[in-house]
């Protein structure tokens, strides 16, 4: 059993981008067909982009969008951040489940 925990067992023949994804409970304020108003707990930066995803009982999930601004607000005493979103094309067509 010698060298059982420090010998490689996979290895990838070449490295991989991957990117970690954390998903964050938002609350829509507002929505045109261009931009989507939110509250979010974390402060976003701007011109990150983003993937807006709407519960299962509506038609259009992974909906593209970018951070336009990031304002943070006292929200019943809680420190919140006010999101501007972009809105990629998403929103006016289904998009695949991701």
């Amino acid at each position: 059993m010698s060298g059982r925990r420090n010998s490689v067992r996979y290895q990838l023949s070449a490295p991989r981008d991957s990117e970690l994804v954390i998903a964050h409970d938002v609350v829509i304020e507002s929505r045109t067909d261009h931009e989507v108003g939110v509250l979010i707990d974390t402060p976003q930066p701007r011109e990150r982009e983003l993937t807006l995803e709407l519960g299962a009982a509506v038609a259009v999930n992974g909906i593209p969008v970018r951070v336009l601004d990031c304002t943070p607000v006292l929200v019943d005493g809680r420190l919140q951040y006010r999101l501007r979103l972009a809105v990629g094309d998403g929103l006016k067509e289904p998009a695949e489940s991701v």
